[in-house]
């Protein structure tokens, strides 16, 4: 039997640097007609051209009328609106969109002890509502594990923080870890659209990079000579225990939860590594070292002034 092609694709959360990564090479995909799910209240703004749709996620109604028509719904909502992705799945099996891509990207939820960390108890509860509905209904889905967001995370304290002279190491910083340039996402998602057959209830692995936070660390020295990082060493365990001591005051932020993607990067207890590599399927782009470069460049500059 022909799989039918997708051509109608919907993105929900697709204002952050994640989704927006994502939206641009949706709309670069000739082929793709694109409607961005603009959860109402917001004053995100999109490229010219652009369908949005202005919809409820708490409401399954609203967001079935808002899919109607559509092949596709690709979720790169962030943390605070992950379980509203029951809502969208709901609406998907209504609307009768013929795939599902959760907001999974990064860490690999396949690994049952990555399953249990907090950041990632709500997304793990999503697979499993999702693997319910596609017995039950039909509906089919992949999940696109990728790795750390190296870029993202030059800016954001997670891969290395290029930005702060004092940047956390963990361990001794030889701790190999992979990764990818958040254009990379947009067209996993490409290539998964454009694959259905092959990706069909699975997760897919795609990477750009294998680093070290001391190779980057090396890096960033070479590009901006002029700063002067003094890193701060610190072991996973005791990263770990701090960030059970906030969850248990009841904070619930970015201080708290990085430890834990760091146990989830660092660890391979919570990797499922090697892994069968789906870079070819999906038709990622090689990504050389003066990419990777070229991102810490640009964050760096935003700071400091780069000869």
């Amino acid at each position: 039997m022909t799989t039918m092609p997708i051509l109608n694709v919907a993105i929900a959360g697709a204002s952050g640097a994640l989704g927006s990564a994502v939206l641009c090479k949706l709309i670069a995909t000739p082929h793709l007609n694109v409607r961005v799910l603009r959860n109402l209240g917001s004053r995100s703004v999109y490229p010219t051209g652009v369908e949005v749709t202005d919809v409820g996620y708490s409401s399954t109604e609203e967001l079935t009328r808002a899919l109607a028509g559509q092949h596709a719904l690709v979720s790169t909502v962030g943390a605070p609106g992950i379980l509203s992705q029951i809502q969208l799945i709901d609406a998907c099996v209504a609307a009768g969109v013929k795939r599902f891509i959760p907001s999974d990207f990064g860490v690999d939820l396949d690994n049952p002890n990555a399953q249990k960390l907090p950041l990632f108890v709500p997304k793990f509860k999503i697979h499993q509502y999702l693997v319910d509905k596609s017995n039950a209904t039909g509906i089919s889905y992949t999940y696109i594990y990728t790795g750390s967001f190296l870029d993202w995370g030059f800016e954001n304290n997670m891969s290395f923080d290029a930005l702060n002279d004092t940047p956390t190491i963990v361990g001794d910083g030889n701790l190999p870890f992979s990764g990818i340039l958040l254009p990379t996402a947009g067209e996993a998602v490409v290539g998964v659209l454009n694959s259905l057959a092959a990706t069909k209830n699975r997760a897919v692995f795609v990477r750009d990079f294998v680093t070290t936070q001391n190779e980057l660390l090396a890096m960033a020295r070479r590009i901006d000579p002029e700063r002067c990082y003094e890193p701060a060493y610190a072991e996973l365990a005791d990263l770990q225990d701090a960030a059970d001591d906030r969850l248990a005051q009841g904070l619930y932020d970015m201080e708290t939860f990085r430890p834990y993607i760091y146990r989830a990067m660092f660890d391979p207890a919570y990797r499922c590594e090697p892994l069968p590599l789906d870079n070819k399927l999906l038709n990622i782009s090689e990504k050389m070292e003066s990419d990777l470069e070229e991102a810490m460049r640009v964050t760096l500059s935003g700071s400091v002034k780069i000869s």
